[in-house]
């Protein structure tokens, strides 16, 4: 896992001689464990639950005449921390999830309408992570998802399509705000088992932007 992360680290850092920009975002997660037993039956017992979301990376504009701001199209390369949580139960049993996926996101987003101060766009992405920490709690007992009858529906890799919407605002000629929301169905690739979890998630995230 050392060794991923560091691997995703370098890369990132490894192309911002050509990027424009650098961004920090944080947000939040609002996910539904999407959650279907060996028989294809889903469970109605899990609910959505909220959790974080953190982003770092680069902007890079595809139109090199003018801002980034003004481009038509955009590409984002980012690293991604999310927390992908949910709880449920019945008469008997009360449970909750917490997990943390560290991820590699890319996405492009179309210019829907721009100037030099303010742009408006259309996203679409996909992130690929993999889980980093997690636990469940069972009747007020917690137990590390390492332990859990639910483990292999965790663990692997997970891929996260993603459509969203996004606005900025540019402060100073360096430095820019921006808020989006993202919505993403994340599957697990490597579970062959029977039973399958998918993440449904809402996200609203503010960033930082800047000019590099």
């Amino acid at each position: 896992m050392i060794q991923r992360i560091t691997f995703i680290l370098v890369f990132v850092l490894s192309q911002s001689i050509f990027s424009q920009e650098l961004f920090f975002s944080k947000g939040e997660n609002n996910t539904r464990y999407d959650y279907t037993n060996s028989l294809g039956q889903s469970n109605p017992n899990i609910h959505s639950s909220v959790g974080n979301f953190y982003e770092l990376g680069f902007v890079f504009g595809f139109d090199k005449s003018t801002s980034v701001l003004e481009n038509k199209f955009v590409y984002d390369l980012s690293l991604t921390l999310n927390q992908f949580n949910a709880k449920g139960g019945d008469y008997n049993n009360t449970y909750s999830w917490k997990t943390n996926y560290l991820g590699f996101q890319n996405s492009v987003s179309y210019l829907l309408y721009g100037s030099d101060v303010f742009s408006f766009r259309l996203k679409g992405g996909l992130t690929t992570s993999t889980i980093v920490s997690g636990e469940q709690n069972k009747n007020n007992t917690y137990y590390t998802l390492k332990d859990s009858d639910f483990k292999d529906q965790f663990k692997g890799l997970v891929l996260g399509p993603l459509v969203g919407l996004s606005v900025r605002y540019q402060v100073t000629p360096v430095f820019s705000i921006g808020a989006g929301y993202n919505y993403s169905r994340s599957y697990n690739v490597t579970n062959n088992n029977s039973e399958k979890l998918v993440f449904q998630t809402n996200q609203l995230q503010f960033g930082v932007f800047v000019k590099i």
